[in-house]
């Protein structure tokens, strides 16, 4: 006998439940960044798995991250339905919560297929991604500060829930320019998150280069601005049903708010907001840039660090290039291009871009971006008007 029917009036109030108990198995997501909808035990044995978005009218990003138990050793047949939206994450399967492997698949009728050994008396976890919680994120910063001399890890303020937004500074007294790093918009863009912390660390790893450059440039780090939609599981939005990736026009949320604030006290005690860098997931790596001629300075600048970044990569990986502009559509990197008239960038990495990659092109990213930032001098980072 199956407890359907508790399970679908649950869900008549919530678009995440917190188990699904069968017979054999359970499922549950009752734990940061999980998120499952609906359960149900098929004639067939395959247990019908349903995703469900925090909103209507959302980026199709559905997320899912939910551990499976059971009390006897067993492969636990699985179907996933994304309600409305096409799936885009492959399985990944773990034991303990940290390491992720790849599970087989098959595809059937907008179902995902795919079987789960669980071993007994034991969860093992399902997700879209290898999550990157709150957690992990204070971890990191708190591992990073101990790691670099001079690296201060401060409190930026509270999202609406009431979460820390964290905000990293590597700084020195006589340095103006400042170079600024955002993260984690979108909850489920887990390797861009990837990406943001492997750029960041080869910035800040000892050698001549990194040297030179921070003796010259501020860096400001926000890695994680959402961790409202990080902890609920979300596809895309904070719990306030925005998408912050669109509300740097408005300005509706604490979190874009706190951004904007702290941006706005840096120039006021004379910085200068040189370049910034916004940290993405999409289906492809790409690079989302300001059109050619826009109203910045450097204006050639973003041209020459991707040749530079292309140079370096040339033949492991093709740099892609979007450029575009729509003022009123929120988005951080034409915020930064209009408010500060310096270039932005949208760096995006593939949801299926191999782990060890993305690490090459952050690395690589982040060694070609600081000897660009340095190829100019500090005069030909303020705009002239035509």
């Amino acid at each position: 006998m199956y407890p359907n029917r508790f399970l679908l009036l649950l869900l008549v109030f919530s678009s995440s439940v917190w188990a699904c108990d069968f017979e054999q198995v359970q499922f549950a997501s009752d734990f940061p960044t999980g998120r499952l909808s609906q359960c149900e035990a098929t004639p067939q044995g395959r247990y019908l798995l349903t995703l469900k978005p925090e909103d209507k009218d959302i980026n199709p990003s559905p997320w899912y991250h939910f551990s499976v138990y059971a009390e006897k050793q067993s492969t636990i047949p699985v179907a996933l339905v994304v309600k409305g939206y096409a799936p885009r994450y492959m399985p990944k399967y773990s034991t303990d919560g940290n390491s992720w492997q790849a599970l087989p698949f098959d595809t059937n009728n907008g179902q995902v297929q795919f079987n789960v050994p669980v071993p007994a008396g034991k969860k093992v976890y399902i997700a879209a991604q290898p999550p990157i919680t709150n957690a992990d994120y204070k971890a990191w910063t708190q591992s990073l500060t101990k790691a670099t001399p001079g690296l201060e890890v401060s409190l930026l303020g509270q999202s609406k829930q009431g979460r820390d937004i964290l905000v990293l500074t590597k700084q020195q007294p006589d340095n103006h320019e400042w170079l600024v790093i955002l993260g984690r918009q979108h909850p489920p863009e887990i390797t861009g998150a990837q990406a943001l912390m492997d750029f960041s660390e080869r910035m800040l790893e000892d050698s001549a280069l990194t040297k030179q450059f921070l003796d010259r440039f501020n860096v400001l780090w926000i890695p994680n601005i959402n961790p409202d939609g990080v902890a609920a599981g979300n596809w895309r939005h904070t719990t306030d049903s925005q998408d912050l990736n669109r509300d740097w026009v408005k300005f509706s949320q604490p979190e874009s708010r706190l951004v904007r604030d702290k941006l706005k006290s840096i120039s006021a005690a004379g910085g200068k907001i040189a370049f910034a860098l916004d940290f993405h997931s999409t289906y492809y790596d790409v690079f989302y840039t300001m059109p050619d001629g826009y109203s910045i300075a450097p204006v050639a600048f973003t041209e020459q660090w991707l040749n530079d970044l292309q140079a370096y990569t040339n033949g492991m990986f093709k740099v892609s290039v979007k450029p575009g502009s729509n003022p009123d559509n929120g988005v951080f990197k034409q915020f930064i291009a209009d408010t500060y008239k310096v270039p932005s960038v949208t760096y995006e990495m593939g949801d299926n871009t191999p782990r060890e990659k993305i690490r090459y092109i952050a690395g690589a990213a982040a060694q070609t971006l600081m000897r660009s930032l340095l190829s100019y001098t500090p005069d030909e980072y303020d705009y002239k008007e035509q």
